[in-house]
């Protein structure tokens, strides 16, 4: 008390105050009255200050005045050591009767001493361990969310990755239209230069003006010839209206991209087609397309055969595909091929194994599957099929 009195003298307005077990060594009911009329001394004057203490009356002093605040050292009962977490906001709690039973002390006098307790200080220790509890809970719970948070991310960057990829493709494509066209002016530029030149050998051979104008006709001819050779071949007609009726299999030319390709699927609500041009499925606006009537090869027509296709493939294609430790991108890829060979071969069911991970793998399948016209639905594995680290899919 003496260094009490001390410190309420010297204490200026920047002083950080520390009191260990304030009121200690009295009467428990005077020295807990003495230690909360100390600190709101100092509250009233805002200086910092810790206070340590096992008396219950501060701690409901605490709970229940602005600007004072619970906290306490966790300490593990099992283990009777301390965990050296600082929880803020909760009230601590001397565990002393769980600490004796654990050192021994027999169960008759740990049951007689509760018999001492009295009913409002056994219902705010409970209080105090309820808090404890939910403060856990919440701490747990903030935690998922921050996990939560940190996959949605990840997924975002993957789907912008994909995007980009996508848009990558399309230049390259549109580019490579781009140099076929060059290549065939040069063509036909030089087969123009070669008549001219052709017409310019005779006249000056024959001094024939009939044969000049005969010459310079051919030349009109094959330029407006290669001309419409050229427009064919791009598939470019003049106010084309979009096809009608179209079905899976037929041939198409997609003006935006410069690429014949072949109906996967019949338009949906949207007038939207699912393509397949080379390698890149993609979903194109009927407005886009028209119809390609270039006769198909006799190998791509013979290929299109179903039940010699299904029945040879049937044999070797597995029930399921394995994806796990791939990245997106390539696990995407090869599920692809696979759906298409599923479903030649005649599977009606398949499963797709991408485990669980942070599920950023299960996202970026599900997201194509919805997108795979071969897909008549799926759904996350049950109880024995692997459950969230399996989907198992239906085909048409």
């Amino acid at each position: 008390m003496t260094n009490i009195v001390k410190i309420m003298d010297q204490v200026t307005d920047n002083s950080l105050v520390l009191f260990d077990e304030l009121g200690a060594g009295t009467d428990p009911t005077e020295g807990a009255a003495l230690a909360v009329a100390i600190i709101q001394a100092l509250m009233e004057r805002q200086i910092r200050t810790a206070v340590t203490t096992h008396y219950s009356e501060l701690k409901v002093f605490a709970l229940s005045t602005e600007g004072v605040e619970n906290a306490c050292c966790e300490f593990s009962v099992e283990t009777l050591r301390p965990t050296y977490r600082l929880l803020i906001g909760i009230p601590g709690k001397s565990n002393a009767f769980a600490i004796s039973k654990r050192l021994g002390l027999q169960d008759y006098i740990l049951d007689s001493a509760k018999e001492f307790i009295s009913q409002d200080e056994a219902r705010f220790e409970d209080v105090i361990t309820d808090l404890e509890i939910s403060k856990k809970s919440v701490k747990f719970e903030q935690e998922r969310a921050e996990q939560y948070r940190r996959e949605a991310e990840e997924l975002k960057k993957e789907v912008e990755r994909q995007k980009e990829k996508t848009k990558q493709q399309k230049e390259k494509i549109l580019e490579k239209a781009r140099e076929e066209a060059k290549q065939i002016y040069a063509q036909a530029k030089e087969e123009a230069d070669s008549i001219i030149k052709e017409m310019n050998k005779q006249a000056k051979e024959a001094n024939n003006k009939n044969k000049a104008l005969e010459q310079r006709q051919k030349l009109n001819e094959k330029l407006s010839s290669m001309q419409q050779d050229f427009l064919k071949s791009k598939k470019v007609k003049p106010n084309h209206k979009a096809p009608e009726n179209l079905k899976a299999g037929d041939m198409v030319y997609v003006i935006s991209f410069d690429q014949n390709g072949e109906v996967l699927s019949a338009p949906d609500k949207n007038k939207e087609v699912m393509v397949q041009m080379g390698m890149m499925k993609m979903k194109v606006p009927l407005a886009e397309l028209m119809l390609d009537d270039t006769p198909k090869p006799k190998e791509k027509q013979k290929k299109q055969q179903p039940a010699k296709g299904k029945f040879s493939k049937s044999q070797f294609i597995s029930a399921e595909i394995d994806c796990r430790g791939q990245l997106v991108d390539e696990a995407i890829a090869n599920i692809d091929k696979y759906i298409d060979d599923a479903y030649l071969s005649g599977l009606k069911q398949v499963v797709i194994i991408h485990g669980k991970g942070t599920g950023a793998l299960r996202a970026g399948v599900q997201n194509y599957l919805k997108m795979n016209s071969h897909v008549k639905s799926y759904r996350p594995g049950t109880f024995g099929e692997g459950e969230a680290g399996v989907t198992v899919v239906e085909l048409k």
